[in-house]
């Protein structure tokens, strides 16, 4: 009977753990975070974040201000197990975007694909809104500023076109 109790415990527990994780890196449920559409490159995980990091060079205009460097280590923080970057917006609207590179697993079906995804923007102050919580206007307003201002450079950079997931807005 002892060992029926702890087979059914250590079950419950695993299973436990498997939702937590397919909840985190799937996006499902209100405490994860959001998802604005998914870009894809043909490259390496490894080559867009070099090519990130040649476009904060080229345009360091993007880096997060000391006046906003609270909120930039505060979602660092938060989700210190996700790789991602912050881009900075000084332009009316001033704003950040927390932005996530997913790419270069085994458990990945094409290991040389690479995604780059806003997952938070911030207008000021210590809330980062999730895509669900932003306006249909500003949603689309973010979306396009995020192309014409980021992904288009580092397409230009990198010699490649991405392509864009659908959106769930």
């Amino acid at each position: 009977m002892k060992k029926i109790v702890i087979i059914i415990l250590s079950t419950t527990l695993i299973a436990c753990v498997l939702i937590y994780f397919f909840n985190v890196f799937y996006h499902f449920g209100d405490d994860t975070l959001g998802g604005f559409p998914e870009r894809n490159f043909a490259t390496s995980k490894k080559n867009l974040e070099s090519a990130v990091d040649s476009i904060y060079s080229l345009n360091p205009e993007f880096r997060v201000p000391n006046k906003w460097a609270d909120e930039d280590t505060s979602i660092k923080k938060s989700y210190f197990f996700m790789e991602g970057r912050t881009f900075y917006f000084k332009n009316d609207p001033e704003e950040m975007y927390y932005v996530t590179f997913i790419g270069d697993s085994a458990m990945l079906a094409n290991p040389t694909k690479t995604t780059i995804s806003i997952r938070l923007v911030n207008f000021g102050g210590p809330k980062w809104l999730k895509d669900r919580e932003v306006s249909k206007s500003e949603y689309l307003r973010i979306e396009e500023r995020f192309d014409k201002e980021i992904i288009s450079k580092l397409e230009n950079y990198m010699g490649l076109k991405s392509f864009k997931s659908e959106d769930g807005h």
